[in-house]
């Protein structure tokens, strides 16, 4: 595959201005030099302040360097001794005097584009090379398996190489994994613990319940943070050489208490492959449908991972770090595997959950014919690659993905201070289309608690509406029984009904 099929220039530049200060929660980016070929698509909650200098700007978290040939390098220099989040694009047709070729090359955060090369300073994108992780900080892994004996020793093994502990969950495997699982728990008592779920085999497969005994297992254990961690992958923090348990505790010295995953699925070319932990082809997850993967949060009294069916944890007033870890997933790495996990292991034992909860979709268009992918249509791992999509492997930004189509009839409204109410799918998209054109004073909803910053926003508390100043009040919620029951609190709180806005579903 060729790798600019998904890639975007212009979305990258903008999408890492977007991310980094939508996770960071600013609102305001210093900009120098040019960047009207992708200020477009910034979101336009995000002011925009060019300076024609970058001496004595420090005022603003965010800065974004357009490299030009006025540039002096010390100045550069300074920016970054200052631990100023900096980002910076060097056109392929400046020279870089040596010596600042090799100080901008010290950043892991940095990626290769065709018209030049992005690097990325701060305290938010550098593992600080002198940060030592507390002794006392520990991190637990909790993997749910089934019949993996070709993996779950290189999984743990893994694990216990990043630092973590490891909370192994066998949901009755009917092959040698269990046997496998008992030997590793012998070899390292202190640092794995293992358990059968649920109390007697099943003979369909019970994931949300397994994923609520994950919700307990957080619950019940002492530990700093907790990992959602699938048996058939494998990890990597956005820095060389730092394993996953001192990552997590540098993002946790930071503030932050969520980390997202980049997913890439290595696919079989040969139906001989044996892929885990060295698949040479991949394409990136989810290329027509955006999914954010949340599987890494501090510990809290409360974790829902059941809503999003294990792929997002629900927690109390989310930070999400900027940077994702990757997820390098091998759901089929051999033919035999394969054939067994889809046709016996998987299948007929998704039907009832299927049925249940509309779960499971991923294996009904997989027959035999379709373990092994055309390496042409895959882009192959090495480490060329790596340097290439180095922030997008861990941020996602400029991945040219298709996104769902939302059909949503917004109120045409312009210079007014709205507030909206409502933070799901019709929320956000109304959120874009009316901050161009007005003040967006508030944006609340009845599950605020537990919404992440949405386009450098913070989603607050339906009662912070009336004292936010808002003129006009656009309910982005699409269920006509809720709406009601939202006209009724806002009339009840002091809201004229002229002044009370829907957004329809015109699908």
């Amino acid at each position: 595959m060729n790798v600019d099929n998904c890639f975007d220039e212009k979305r990258f530049f903008a999408d890492i201005i977007n991310r980094f200060l939508g996770c960071a929660g600013y609102n305001e980016i210093l900009s120098y030099g040019n960047i009207s070929d992708f200020e477009e698509n910034i979101y336009p909650t995000i002011k925009i302040r060019k300076i024609e200098s970058l001496k004595g700007n420090r005022d603003s978290g965010i800065l974004f360097v357009n490299v030009d040939n006025r540039i002096d390098w010390n100045d550069i220099l300074n920016v970054i001794l200052t631990g100023t989040q900096i980002i910076i694009y060097v056109n392929s047709e400046i020279v870089i005097p040596e010596r600042y070729r090799q100080m901008l090359e010290t950043t892991d955060i940095k990626q290769c584009i065709d018209s030049g090369s992005v690097y990325c300073f701060g305290r938010e994108f550098c593992y600080p090379s002198d940060y030592k992780p507390p002794k006392d900080f520990n991190v637990l892994a909790i993997v749910h398996f089934y019949n993996e004996e070709d993996i779950i020793r290189k999984t743990v093994e893994y694990l216990l190489k990043q630092g973590l502990y490891v909370y192994l969950v066998d949901n009755w495997s009917s092959d040698d994994s269990y046997k496998i699982a008992c030997d590793i728990k012998r070899e390292y008592p202190e640092k794995v613990f293992l358990e059968r779920f649920p109390d007697v085999p099943t003979d369909y497969f019970m994931w949300y319940e397994q994923l609520e005994r994950t919700e307990e297992i957080s619950v019940e254990t002492d530990f700093d943070w907790y990992i959602h961690y699938d048996m058939d992958e494998l990890r990597e923090t956005p820095w060389k050489g730092i394993n996953i348990r001192s990552a997590i505790a540098y993002i946790d010295s930071l503030g932050y208490n969520c980390i997202e995953n980049t997913v890439i699925d290595f696919r079989m070319t040969r139906d001989d492959d044996q892929i885990f932990g060295n698949g040479e082809f991949f394409d990136f997850r989810y290329e027509y449908h955006w999914i954010d993967q949340l599987k890494t949060w501090k510990s809290c009294k409360d974790v829902k991972l059941k809503p999003s069916g294990g792929h997002h944890a629900i927690v109390a007033n989310p930070r999400i770090f900027p940077l994702k870890f990757l997820n390098k997933h091998y759901p089929l790495r051999s033919w035999n595997q394969a054939t067994r996990k889809v046709n016996i292991d998987r299948l007929p034992r998704f039907k009832h959950e299927r049925n249940k909860r509309g779960w499971h979709t991923q294996y009904d268009q997989i027959n035999e014919t379709g373990f092994v992918y055309n390496s042409e249509e895959l882009i192959q791992w090495n480490e060329e690659i790596r340097a290439r999509l180095w922030i997008t492997l861990f941020t996602e930004c400029g991945l040219n993905k298709e996104r769902e189509i939302d059909a949503w009839d917004v109120p045409r409204i312009r210079g007014r201070k709205i507030g909206i109410y409502g933070a799901g799918r019709a929320g956000r998209y109304a959120c874009i289309r009316l901050a161009a054109d007005n003040e967006i004073t508030a944006w609340v909803d009845r599950n605020y608690d537990h919404i992440p910053l949405i386009y450098c926003l913070r989603v607050l508390s339906p009662e912070m509406l009336k004292e936010s100043g808002c003129q006009e009040v656009v309910v982005a919620v699409i269920s006509a029984d809720i709406q009601i029951q939202i006209r009724d609190y806002l009339i009840s709180i002091g809201f004229d009904e002229k002044n009370i806005h829907y957004v329809k579903d015109v699908q």
